[in-house]
């Protein structure tokens, strides 16, 4: 299975990890505001947002786990950041450091999005294809909704439903990443036990050919002469 063979217990041994590697890398993510997908601050709509992010974090997952299948991936992880972040760089590295970087990076271009739309009340509606509010009540009502979905997603002093689901989104990949491992280690096992059944079938045909007693040979009961 090309490199990914010899790697992908680099993604097993990922839940051990998270604290140690991947823990950081939102840290080190929260503290540069700066590395974050900005083109969610173009988008004229939270409904542009919403599908957007969401198309591109199943793409990003779907992805990864068809080029595990395919043998197209490799797993490269260090607990180095720099080198982390070097091999997170090829495109076929499939590693849960890589996938997590790549879903923070969306991530955080959608809420600082989100956030700014809930301050636009006017400017940024909740559907791209909203009329503008002809009364101050239909406006409030719509600033209204739009903030209410939006805290929703994003969260409020908390986190909110889509980092909740890339939580558990991420979760999952592990623990393909896991079972994957295992059905490879089942399945040479499997051959294995077929190669060595095909000798044992040979050998018991060859020995149905043998004599029951070899010529010139006698038993003591304690061997042959």
């Amino acid at each position: 299975m090309k490199k990914l063979n010899s790697k992908i217990c680099g993604i097993i041994i990922m839940g051990a990890l998270m604290s140690a590697v991947l823990y950081p890398f939102a840290v080190d993510a929260a503290k540069k505001k700066s590395d974050y997908n900005k083109e969610y601050l173009s988008m004229t709509s939270v409904q542009e947002m919403y599908l957007t992010y969401n198309g591109r974090i199943n793409s990003l997952f779907n992805d990864a786990i068809k080029m595990t299948l395919s043998d197209e991936g490799i797993v490269e992880i260090y607990k180095n950041d720099r080198k982390q972040k070097e091999a997170c760089n090829n495109p076929k590295n499939i590693a849960s450091a890589c996938i997590f970087r790549k879903a923070l990076f969306e991530y955080r271009g959608y809420k600082e999005a989100m956030q700014s739309a809930k301050k636009k009340t006017d400017a940024v509606p909740l559907f791209k294809d909203a009329t503008a509010p002809e009364t101050p009540s239909a406006a409030s009502l719509a600033a209204g909704t739009k903030t209410s979905f939006i805290n929703a997603e994003i969260g409020e002093g908390e986190n909110g439903r889509a980092m909740e689901a890339l939580d558990q989104t991420l979760a999952f990949y592990d623990e393909f990443g896991t079972s994957y491992q295992m059905h490879l280690d089942n399945q040479r096992i499997i051959k294995a036990l077929e190669k060595f059944n095909k000798r044992l079938s040979e050998v018991r045909t060859e020995s149905y050919e043998l004599p029951g007693k070899f010529h010139d040979a006698t038993s003591d009961g304690a061997g042959c002469t």
